[in-house]
């Protein structure tokens, strides 16, 4: 708080109901003109970042980057992203220092269809207590599992599976992305 003069905030944005492009472009509509940024993430709260970053720092939205998003089913974060775009601009905004911890910047496997078998593990692991909330809990979750994939959706999941248009989109530029990224990065093995 002292060396950034109290000028210090969180964003608390929905995970799994919005995508990181609305995440970011609600970030952006909450800052003011001219907003430097330093951020530091957690999780999928890094796809939000890198997004931010990717379009403050080629300054807008291109057809390239739009061409990602032209499967049926993803007009939404089309058109999200396009808002993005306008918003950083008329606002002047930079992302300059990006500190990442654990962010699933290229999909992760409990998005991706493994989901389905860990859930199937969890599933017979709470059958086993026989606690009576324990089948709502579980039908719940296979109906995520179910919808996962889908960004009309759950868009904030879809978002994190791999090989997904926008993780392709992510890491598919070719110009370094000026500022600095720290990475704090892990490695989980089934």
């Amino acid at each position: 708080f002292t060396a950034y003069g109290g000028r210090v905030y969180a964003l608390d944005h929905p995970t799994l109901g919005a995508s990181p492009i609305a995440n970011a472009l609600t970030l952006v509509q909450a800052l003011p003109q001219g907003a430097r940024l330093h951020l530091a993430t957690h999780s999928r709260g890094g796809l939000v970042a890198e997004v931010l970053a990717r379009v403050s720092g080629q300054g807008g939205v291109t057809a390239t980057d739009l061409a990602f998003f032209d499967a049926a089913g993803l007009a939404g974060q089309r058109a999200e992203l396009q808002a993005l775009g306008q918003a950083v601009a008329a606002r002047g905004v930079r992302v300059e220092r990006i500190v990442r911890v654990a962010c699933p910047a290229r999909g992760t496997l409990l998005a991706s269809r493994r989901l389905d078998a860990y859930l199937s593990v969890l599933k017979w692991s709470l059958e086993l207590t026989g606690v009576p909330a324990v089948p709502a809990v579980v039908d719940f979750l296979a109906e995520v599992a179910r919808r996962r994939a889908d960004p009309g959706e759950i868009p904030g999941l879809a978002a994190m599976i791999p090989d997904t248009p926008l993780i392709d989109w992510l890491n598919a530029a070719e110009e370094p992305i000026a500022g600095d990224l720290r990475v704090v990065a892990g490695d989980l093995q089934g």
